[in-house]
């Protein structure tokens, strides 16, 4: 892998910095609301996943089913922010954060409307591309008093900070309930509790694969640091803060749409159990567990059946009489 090439401010204005990369790339960083901000990087041969199918901010309404264009802007405020001009450098402010763009190296460095810093990419270098193998990388400075929450099912404790993780959505049978990882999703999102108990997440706008390095990995030439990287995709990122982790949460799922209300029957209890699907006489046991549960007055919304159970060569047939229990 190799660092962008050299880099330099096009132009600043109080929605965004635009950045021309050597070799022809684009870097841009843009403020969509007072408390996020969005940082994009734009291959000269053009990005490689053009359309998304996770940004959806417009109140009510999913994404089409053509996707998202990725330079869209449509659905946020775009609040003016303050630009502040230096030699080899720019800062965007709003009432919520800052933050200051360094030409050489590219670097960014965020801060609270406080002027406490909430984070910074790694000082010697931040950003890596590889031609070969089409992979990105995106460092950060990591302080070990961090804390870090996120990427969707992951094993052990809530706190990911020293863990090498992977987004990825492998059905991970027999997975390691302490350590075990991939796990189901790719969820590329983290939530991270500053030092100064400042709350902050950042979401990786991806449908490739990542590897999400939270203090795995150390190297001396280097600050302690934290990085993703992205197998074969875009770099294109959201940074959200607040004073709390429901505050940021919240952003969060504006920016990606939420979910509608679900059916009545999907908030009950709903069965599902390898153990039974895999038996033998699979058929036989799924039947006396319904037996069962109507005896003991429990009620069931729904029933969910393991891949064991529809990848047997002998098709078993289940006949549920839906019954409501009092």
């Amino acid at each position: 892998m190799k660092t962008f090439g050299r880099a330099r401010v096009s132009q600043a204005h109080e929605h965004g910095v635009d950045l021309s990369i050597e070799g022809g790339a684009g870097f841009s960083i843009q403020v969509l609301e007072s408390a996020m901000v969005r940082v994009r990087y734009k291959p000269a041969p053009g990005y490689r996943e053009p359309r998304t199918w996770a940004i959806a901010p417009h109140a009510g309404e999913d994404v089409a089913w053509t996707g998202r264009q990725r330079d869209d802007t449509g659905g946020f405020s775009r609040p003016g922010a303050q630009v502040i001009e230096q030699p080899g450098q720019v800062t965007l402010r709003t009432s919520t954060l800052s933050v200051t763009v360094k030409e050489d190296p590219l670097t960014l460095s965020w801060q609270d409307s406080q002027g406490r810093v909430l984070f910074s990419d790694r000082a010697t270098s931040s950003y890596f591309a590889s031609q070969r193998t089409g992979a990105i990388r995106h460092y950060l400075q990591r302080d070990r008093a961090e804390r870090y929450y996120g990427l969707g099912d992951k094993t052990g404790p809530l706190d990911l900070h020293g863990r090498r993780l992977r987004t990825l959505a492998l059905d991970s049978l027999g997975y390691d309930p302490k350590t075990g990882d991939p796990l189901y999703k790719h969820w590329p999102f983290v939530l991270t509790r500053a030092p100064g108990g400042q709350w902050w997440g950042i979401y990786y706008d991806t449908l490739s694969e990542c590897t999400f390095d939270l203090g795995c990995e150390h190297d001396n030439y280097h600050d302690p640091f934290r990085y993703v990287e992205i197998d074969d995709g875009d770099l294109d990122y959201y940074v959200m803060v607040g004073a709390t982790p429901g505050d940021v949460i919240a952003q969060f799922v504006r920016l990606i749409g939420g979910t509608h209300l679900p059916p009545r029957w999907s908030l009950g209890f709903a069965q599902t159990a390898m153990g039974l699907t895999d038996a033998s006489d699979a058929q036989k046991q799924l039947d006396a567990f319904i037996t069962r549960i109507e005896a003991e007055g429990i009620a069931c919304s729904s029933f969910h059946y393991g891949s064991g159970y529809s990848s047997r060569k002998a098709p078993l047939c289940v006949h549920l009489e839906y019954r409501q229990v009092p």
